[in-house]
């Protein structure tokens, strides 16, 4: 996705759960200018920060969501693996480059006093356990 293409999505598409904010830029000079940065903070805790160079091509983006939809192979190796423990929380922390995408996935559960966190790679698969 291009910095056109994002300046073009509909505002209401971030208005509910998304705070955009700019940088006054009025001083700098266009020619010094060849990295552009977007930041656009959640409202619930996630964010998102977005490089993209003059041409307006992504660079790298860096995607944080937190307690959101987990992929459905993770929901399903919770429940089959940890039968009675409770989801407290999640991240899901994503590096999005023009050549490829890659995710790690933290889950936080609980049963009793006994929490643990779960990892999981890009797809979806169990790497391990912290106590």
């Amino acid at each position: 996705m291009t910095l056109k293409q994002v300046l073009k999505m509909p505002l209401k598409t971030y208005k509910s759960n998304w705070a955009v904010s700019e940088n006054d830029l009025s001083q700098v000079s266009q020619d010094d200018i060849d990295l552009y940065v977007l930041n656009i903070t959640g409202k619930n805790g996630g964010n998102l920060q977005a490089t993209y160079n003059d041409a307006g091509n992504l660079v790298e983006a860096k995607e944080l969501l937190v307690n959101s939809r987990l992929p459905r192979k993770v929901s399903t190796y919770i429940v089959t693996n940890y039968k009675g423990y409770l989801i407290d929380s999640d991240k899901i922390k994503k590096t999005i480059r023009p050549d490829k995408t890659a995710q790690k996935i933290e889950v936080g559960i609980h049963k009793g006093s006994d929490k643990k966190r779960l990892f999981f790679d890009n797809d979806g698969n169990f790497i391990n356990e912290k106590s």
